[in-house]
């Protein structure tokens, strides 16, 4: 199955962990870049080294060895019957996702002193869509690790319990911001979910005998 998506997959896998270390540069040596700021900039090469273990890292003989892409489409609850490995997560619906997350991460890190309540729906958003598919939706159809599994697990979650506690104890946030936050996060995570199954049900709607001879 070729892979156009080549070339951003490999750019995460450099860019990420020198925009981390870029970023806590910055935090030491300029005092007014505060720790919450710090801490939703730091979202964004994490997703990314998050990402560098779904597409990137293979394991041969392994569960990653296809990579995200083709888990998703083969042993999830989303795949077709019979699976195909490129549907219904496409080479174009994997980059539109994942530069979804980067455009997402940019905006709550910009705008997190003035509308915060995007910086906590992506919270929410992650924690849906990575923390508990990766750790537990996906254990229903394929039990045990998958690709992203361990940087879910090990930093994704807990980094968004961190920065959840730190804006709790220092009254970052408003209970409305909290509020609105997380429906916007949730409202964001029904939508891709939605769009994944608009793209199931027109595939198997393609394949009745009266469409696939129109």
């Amino acid at each position: 199955m070729e892979d156009y998506n080549i070339i951003w997959k490999g750019g995460i896998a450099f860019i990420g962990p020198m925009l981390l270390v870029l970023l806590a540069c910055f935090k030491y040596t300029d005092p007014s870049f505060t720790w919450l700021a710090f801490l939703f900039w730091a979202l964004l090469p994490l997703l990314m080294i998050h990402e560098t273990e779904e597409y990137v890292i293979r394991v041969n003989g392994g569960i990653t060895e296809g990579g995200f892409q083709e888990y998703f489409n083969t042993k999830t609850f989303a795949r077709l019957n019979p699976p195909r490995p490129d549907y219904p997560l496409t080479n174009g619906y994997e980059l539109f996702t994942n530069a979804f997350a980067w455009f997402f991460a940019i905006i709550s890190a910009l705008t997190i002193y003035i509308t915060p309540w995007v910086g906590i729906g992506l919270i929410v958003f992650l924690f849906i869509m990575n923390g508990i598919m990766h750790t537990a939706i996906f254990q229903f159809t394929e039990k045990g690790a998958n690709p992203g599994f361990y940087t879910t697990w090990l930093i994704l979650n807990p980094y968004s319990v961190v920065i959840l506690f730190y804006a709790y104890t220092t009254n970052a946030f408003t209970t409305l911001d909290y509020i609105v936050g997380i429906i916007f996060g949730f409202l964001v995570f029904l939508a891709f979910l939605l769009t994944t199954r608009s793209k199931l049900k027109s595939f198997e709607l393609s394949q009745e005998p009266g469409e696939s001879q129109k």
